[in-house]
């Protein structure tokens, strides 16, 4: 493997306090991650463990994996990274009625790997009114939008 100069990697933020930042830092990580790709380094893991040393505020940003599936969100979190490379991924919204989502509030969901499948668990609300879970695209740095704008009703804003 060859020395990668470190001019050529993009900078990673040492504190991500909004989505912004997060969505940012999310970026700069997949671009070193090929960067990095290109000089013999790195697996398909390797932006899922850069980010875990990313310092975030609160629970802006959180990384599972099939170890923790399913798990159920407080309704704080900004962006969530899914590491679905050794198993299948179940996420939940918190539930519905449980006043736990402010309006307005948008989740990102960003899978690390194509494999497995991760779904996205309403739990009892709706999403674009529908009483369905969502799955996400089989893709590797896929994501899915959804925001909270009334009620118990998530929206699919996009992917």
């Amino acid at each position: 493997m060859a020395i990668v100069p470190s001019d050529i990697l993009e900078p990673i933020p040492a504190s991500v306090s909004n989505l912004a930042d997060a969505d940012e830092a999310i970026s700069s990580l997949a671009i070193n991650q090929e960067t990095l790709r290109k000089y013999g380094y790195g697996t398909a893991s390797a932006a899922t463990m850069t980010a875990s040393a990313v310092a975030v505020k609160d629970d802006d940003l959180i990384s599972y994996d099939n170890t923790d599936s399913p798990v159920t969100l407080s309704g704080l979190e900004d962006v969530i990274i899914l590491d679905s490379s050794a198993g299948n991924i179940t996420v939940n919204f918190p539930a519905s009625g449980a006043g736990s989502i402010q309006n307005g509030h948008r989740f990102r969901f960003i899978r690390t790997s194509a494999s497995n499948a991760i779904t996205i668990g309403r739990n009892g609300n709706t999403i674009n009114g529908a009483a369905a879970d969502v799955t996400m695209t089989a893709a590797a740095y896929a994501y899915e939008d959804f925001s909270y704008l009334s009620g118990d009703d998530l929206f699919n804003v996009g992917n």
